[in-house]
């Protein structure tokens, strides 16, 4: 499993075998107390850093605060983490160490949001669909917007740059590059003179450019796209 579902702010001394742990048990955890598909992509991003640790330690296990950002419900929540290993004397001694060999668990506390997220997950999303490829626009920060492509397989860098580039055909957009399946779209708009003609036609343009995508050979390997 990767670790791109978890953002660290700022630097910590937290070991690469430490990160790396941390991400595999608490994945591994949130699926399985959440009941959740594996083959559903990661519903959260874990924030770590958006306050000081503050560490605590207590009944063998130390925590520290973060946060977790639910995707779909587009809100976040202060939660605590915690961890603890018998291998270690030192408990604050755990995140600065390699971990190969040793035996540590990671856990989520009784803060986590399972039940807004178990809310969110079980609202019914209504997609549209253009040939074969389905979408859905909730474009609730316009004019800025991102665009995640939940994917079948990894996208080849040449798939990614089509992809690109059909979003660059609107010169009034700034296209970010394609990252982790997600491009930012950030419409050039005269807030003084802007009429909602022109919200429309950049909505059409969202359309025009997800129909573009579905005629490449490679949009079957995209399972569906969320502008939001």
């Amino acid at each position: 499993m990767k670790q791109d579902w978890i953002l660290f702010t700022r630097d910590f001394d937290f070991s690469e075998s430490f990160k790396s742990e941390l991400s595999i048990q608490l994945e591994e955890k949130l699926y399985k107390l959440n009941n959740l598909d594996k083959n559903l992509k990661n519903p959260i991003k874990l924030i770590i850093g958006m306050e000081d640790l503050n560490q605590s330690i207590s009944d063998g296990y130390i925590y520290i605060p973060a946060h977790v950002y639910i995707h779909d419900a587009d809100k976040i929540y202060p939660i605590t983490i915690c961890w603890k290993s018998s291998d270690f004397n030192d408990l604050k001694a755990i995140q600065k160490s390699n971990l190969e060999g040793k035996k540590v668990d990671f856990e989520w506390c009784k803060d986590f949001p399972f039940d807004e997220l178990k809310k969110t997950l079980s609202q019914e999303k209504k997609y549209e669909k253009i040939n074969n490829l389905s979408y859905i626009i909730i474009p609730k920060y316009y004019p800025d917007l991102v665009i995640n492509f939940n994917i079948k397989r990894p996208l080849f860098q040449n798939e990614k740059e089509i992809i690109e580039n059909i979003f660059k055909k609107n010169k009034n957009v700034y296209v970010s590059n394609l990252i982790d399946d997600s491009i930012m779209l950030d419409f050039q708009v005269d807030s003084m003179n802007f009429k909602e003609e022109d919200f429309y036609k950049d909505m059409e343009y969202l359309k025009t450019s997800i129909k573009e995508i579905s005629e490449q050979e490679f949009s079957n390997q995209i399972e569906n796209v969320e502008i939001r």
